[in-house]
């Protein structure tokens, strides 16, 4: 009898990829075998499509994937397949309240990344705010972070980013960048106030505001049914809170040890961290066990 598991789904950031961003030949070889098993892999990921496609493009992997945690999915002949824009009601109001209390944030599209012309700046105001409150954040997690951001395909520096939307244009989501837990807090509460727009955590450093409708559990949905599968033919791995859903939504849920404790919590495996080809690990349970 052939594995249940038909649709094997990654988180990249935390998951697939090193702190190098990129994917490990390990990882790679352990894909590529999986794919020549039957087992098709997806990635799930909070980073833009083009982005997420030429970090799979340098380890010669073309897979599905969802992007913008879920607002979008691109197929693997890079067709765009599914997409929902962030409302565009109340926009304005997320964009100042983020100029106002001088947030470092980003708007993305599925091929750009937006960042402010003053980026580096907010961040090192950041950095001395929180270490004159006493808060213990390195500056090794400061570099990783604006890294995260510049080493990004895709990424573009708008000297008036608060207009971008006064024009007309729309985007799949918008991203705050702080290792504040008072900001993280902030922006939590004034997202809360929308209907049909949400806030979730990314990673320690990430806020993602996106459509209340949109998730990487919600995209996963729609990709399994169009391949006429259900629930119990997926298999996923992730790291953070906004991989919970995706996790939920699969019959085989994996984290890596790095996973935040409340995603090892709904995790029936535990792989080894992602600096140690993670992705690699749960590919052989897998195949061991399903």
């Amino acid at each position: 009898m052939g594995s249940k598991i038909k649709m094997f789904v990654s988180d990249m950031d935390g998951t697939l990829l090193g702190l190098d961003f990129r994917i490990s030949e390990k990882n790679a070889a352990a894909i590529r075998s999986l794919e020549q098993s039957g087992i098709e892999f997806v990635i799930a990921t909070g980073r833009i499509y083009c982005d997420a496609y030429e970090i799979c493009r340098q380890s010669q992997i073309y897979p599905d994937i969802i992007s913008n945690n879920g607002a979008c999915i691109f197929n693997s002949r890079q067709e765009q397949i599914y997409g929902r824009w962030l409302p565009t009601e109340g926009l304005d109001d997320i964009i100042n309240f983020m100029e106002k209390h001088r947030i470092c944030y980003a708007i993305s599209t599925s091929r750009s990344y937006l960042i402010p012309e003053n980026w580096e700046e907010l961040l090192d105001k950041e950095s001395e705010s929180l270490k004159q409150r006493g808060f213990l954040v390195s500056p090794a997690q400061f570099t990783y972070m604006r890294e995260e951001m510049l080493t990004q395909v895709g990424v573009e520096i708008v000297p008036d980013l608060g207009s971008y939307f006064a024009d007309g244009n729309s985007c799949y989501m918008i991203s705050v960048h702080t290792f504040d837990p008072e900001v993280i807090r902030a922006v939590g509460e004034f997202i809360s106030g929308f209907d049909n727009i949400t806030a979730l955590l990314s990673t320690d450093h990430t806020v993602d505001i996106i459509g209340r409708n949109c998730s990487k559990a919600a995209a996963l949905k729609y990709l399994t049914q169009l391949r006429h599968l259900s629930r119990e033919n997926v298999a996923s791995i992730g790291d953070g809170m906004n991989d919970i859903s995706m996790l939920r939504e699969s019959a085989v849920a994996m984290s890596p040890a790095n996973a935040a404790n409340e995603v090892r919590a709904i995790s029936e495996f535990i792989t080894g961290s992602n600096t140690d080809d993670a992705v690699a690990d749960a590919i052989r349970y897998i195949t061991a066990n399903y």
